[in-house]
């Protein structure tokens, strides 16, 4: 009896849960449009084809690494080393091609450099059992270290043609960036929406107590969560150098902050056990029209930081009455 209404509690806060997500994409859809249209009147290019081209692959590589993050921030950590691990990958590659390391072979080793360090991070964390703000963000200036040592703070330019094309390329006037992230997108909303480790990673996050009861490793779930954050940072650092065309020590520079703001702001709780892929799509494309519109709107630079930290402090406060708000009805 006691196990029956355990089950029927579970199955009520898991449809209370998708229905307050729902609610909040559909929300987000609706500011979006309703955001974009207050910029149109203000400036009628936002509404053409290039500048919306524009903002889409300024939102590419939020959502990219967003979504590494997503599953991070759904068992209930959280990574800030992601633009330190984006900005090796990217100089991993652009290293290897200048040395005469074939594209391929180049592109693996910085993936899986990204992930090594995300195994890390993930070990640190599970095994260690340091919290993962500290060590998250001891590896975040480690890596950025590691850069600056070996590079000595220049460029690496003289990359081949043959690589530059992934970033710059298009196929159906299609941007090669658009197509990776669209790929991505849907096979991390499969894993996460549709499967048992997506599932499990889910119930760590939301509840890790019952996960443990369960059955559940909690730390190996918790650790592919981080290689899998690692991944997404490499797939994002390898782009966006072949975009720039050189290799860039300062690159990924404050990435911690929009991305995880674009996270949260596309409803992945902040305390864990609840999130989509495609509400960090949201809030990526949500970022990126913020971007595009402040400089649209001739609004200087120096208060994009301002208004973004504003914005995620009010998604947090947002998602912490939700949070209440679904405790109240589900118990």
């Amino acid at each position: 009896m006691i196990e029956r209404i355990a089950e029927i509690k579970e199955s009520t806060l898991t449809r209370v849960k998708n229905k307050i997500l729902q609610a909040r994409e559909l929300t987000m859809i609706v500011f979006l449009v309703v955001f974009g249209l207050i910029i149109f009147i203000v400036n009628k290019d936002f509404l053409t084809v290039p500048n919306l081209m524009n903002v889409l692959r300024g939102s590419v590589f939020y959502f990219i690494v967003g979504c590494g993050a997503t599953y991070v921030i759904i068992s209930a950590e959280l990574d800030l080393s992601v633009g330190s691990i984006l900005a090796f990958s990217g100089l991993i590659v652009a290293l290897s091609l200048v040395n005469g390391v074939p594209v391929p072979i180049a592109i693996i080793s910085a993936i899986c450099a990204s992930m090594i360090i995300g195994y890390i991070n993930g070990i640190l964390v599970t095994r260690l059992k340091i919290p993962s703000l500290v060590v998250t963000l001891g590896m975040l200036y480690s890596v950025r270290g590691i850069i600056m040592i070996i590079t000595k703070g220049k460029t690496i330019s003289n990359l081949p043609s043959s690589f530059k094309v992934i970033g710059q390329g298009e196929i159906f006037k299609i941007p090669n960036l658009i197509i990776f992230a669209f790929v991505l997108g849907i096979i991390m909303h499969v894993v996460l929406t549709y499967t048992r480790f997506g599932y499990n990673i889910k119930s760590v996050g939301g509840n890790k107590i019952a996960a443990e009861a369960a059955g559940i490793d909690i730390k190996m779930v918790k650790t592919v969560t981080y290689v899998i954050s690692g991944f997404c940072c490499g797939l994002a650092g390898i782009l966006m150098t072949s975009r720039v065309s050189v290799g860039s020590p300062s690159i990924g520079m404050g990435y911690e902050l929009y991305v995880i703001s674009a996270v949260i702001i596309g409803g992945t709780s902040l305390f864990g056990g609840i999130g989509t892929v495609t509400g960090t799509l949201l809030g990526a494309i949500f970022l990126s029209i913020l971007q595009n519109g402040m400089l649209l709107m001739h609004i200087s630079p120096y208060w994009q930081s301002f208004i973004v930290g504003i914005v995620m402090i009010t998604a947090v406060g947002i998602d912490q009455f939700r949070r209440g708000k679904m405790w109240q009805i589900s118990g």
